[in-house]
C-alpha cells in the first residue's frame, strides 16, 4: 500500500468524474481532486489520518485535495459511488493559493454538517444517476448538481481554508511520507528495510512513526508489510515462482513468515490466492476497481434516490 500520485482527467462536459464500482483495495495514493465516496453496499476499511476506520452501507466521506488515503477490501462485497472534482471548482470564491479542507465523514461525530448526511448522500446519488446518462441535457443537469454539491459543502459543512501549494505538490510531511513509500517499493527485498529507511532519510524513528500514523494511520512496519504483500500478490498472479522464492524476493525472512503475514493481511494463504482467490483483490495499480453489473448499479442508485432510508433499500 505504497503512496502514489494519481492523475485524474475530466473528459466530460462537466468538471467531475462520476462512477460506481466494486472496489477491491486501493494503494495509498493522493491526487489534486476532491473525492466524494458513498458506500452503496457492503463495507471498506479506510486508511487516512491517525487511525484506520471502517465505512459501511450508507456511509459517506469526502477525501480532500492532496490528502494521502487508501482503501482495503473487508471480504464483504461492495458497491461504491465516487465523485471526483477539482479544487478549481471554487476558484470564483478563493484565490489560486487557497483551497477548502472540508470535514464530511459520516463516521466522524466531531464535525456534523448543518444538514443531515442523507442530504449529501441523496445529492451524490442524483449526480451518479445523471452522470451515467448521455447527451447535452444530462451533461447540463450533472454540471448543475455538481455546482449544488460545491455550494452545499461551503454552506453546510465545517471547513478550513488551507494554502494550496499547487506548485510544490503535497505538503512537506506528505512529501516525506510519499518518498518513504516509494523507497519501500524500490527496496522491497531488503530484510532490514525499516533500519535502512531511518538511515536513508536521517530521521528519528519516533518522529517518522508520528508522521506516518498521522498521515496514513499505519506504522512503518504496517506500510512495509502492505507493500510486500502487494508485490507478492503480483508475483503470485503473474509468475509460477514457488512461494519460497516469492518470500525471498519480497523481503520476508522465510516462507513461514510470508505465509503468516499474507494470511493476516488477506484472510487466505498464498496458495489459495494463486488458485483463484486473487479475484477478490485489485490489480497492481492505484484504484483496484473491479467489474460490476450495470443493471444492479442502476437499480441501486434509483432505490437510493427514491428512498434514502438504507434499511428499506435492502429490505
Amino acid at each position: 500500500m505504497s503512496s502514489i500520485f494519481e492523475s485524474i482527467e475530466h473528459k466530460r462536459a462537466y468538471p467531475a468524474n462520476v462512477f460506481v464500482v466494486n472496489l477491491g483495495s486501493s494503494r495509498l495514493h493522493w491526487h489534486f481532486d476532491y473525492e466524494l465516496m458513498v458506500i452503496l453496499k457492503g463495507s471498506l476499511q479506510v486508511f487516512c489520518g491517525p487511525e484506520p476506520y471502517s465505512l459501511h452501507t450508507g456511509d459517506i466521506v469526502l477525501f480532500n485535495s492532496r490528502v494521502i488515503h487508501g482503501l482495503k477490501h473487508t471480504g464483504e462485497d461492495n458497491l461504491c459511488l465516487f465523485i471526483q472534482f477539482p479544487p478549481s471548482l471554487f476558484d470564483t470564491v478563493l484565490n489560486h493559493q487557497q483551497e477548502y479542507y472540508f470535514y464530511l465523514n459520516s463516521t466522524e461525530k466531531n464535525f456534523t454538517p448543518r444538514l443531515p448526511y442523507e442530504h449529501f448522500t441523496k445529492l451524490a446519488v442524483n449526480i451518479g444517476i445523471s452522470g451515467r446518462q448521455h447527451g447535452i441535457a444530462a451533461d447540463l443537469r450533472t454540471h448543475a448538481l455538481i455546482q449544488t454539491l460545491a455550494a452545499d459543502l461551503v454552506e453546510y459543512t465545517e471547513f478550513d481554508i488551507h494554502s494550496s501549494h499547487h506548485s510544490n505538490g503535497i505538503d512537506s510531511i506528505g512529501e516525506l511520507v510519499s518518498d518513504v513509500c516509494l523507497y519501500i517499493d524500490s527496496n522491497i527485498q531488503d530484510e532490514k528495510l525499516a533500519e535502512s529507511i531511518i538511515k536513508h532519510f536521517k530521521i528519528n524513528e519516533k518522529t517518522l512513526y508520528r508522521y506516518l500514523k498521522g498521515t496514513t494511520g499505519q506504522s512503518l512496519k504496517g506500510l512495509i508489510n502492505a507493500a510486500r504483500i502487494e508485490k507478492s500478490k503480483q508475483l503470485l498472479r503473474e509468475s509460477d515462482k514457488p512461494p519460497a522464492v516469492i518470500a525471498d524476493e519480497c523481503g520476508f525472512y522465510n516462507e513461514v513468515t510470508f505465509y503468516r503475514v499474507f494470511k493476516k493481511e488477506t484472510g487466505i494463504t498464498p496458495r489459495e490466492f494463486r488458485r483463484g482467490g486473487s479475484s477478490l483483490f485489485m490489480a497492481s495499480d492505484v484504484k483496484g476497481y473491479l467489474n460490476s453489473d450495470e443493471h444492479i448499479i442502476a437499480n441501486l442508485l434509483y432505490q437510493y434516490a427514491e428512498n434514502i432510508d438504507i434499511s428499506k433499500v435492502f429490505s
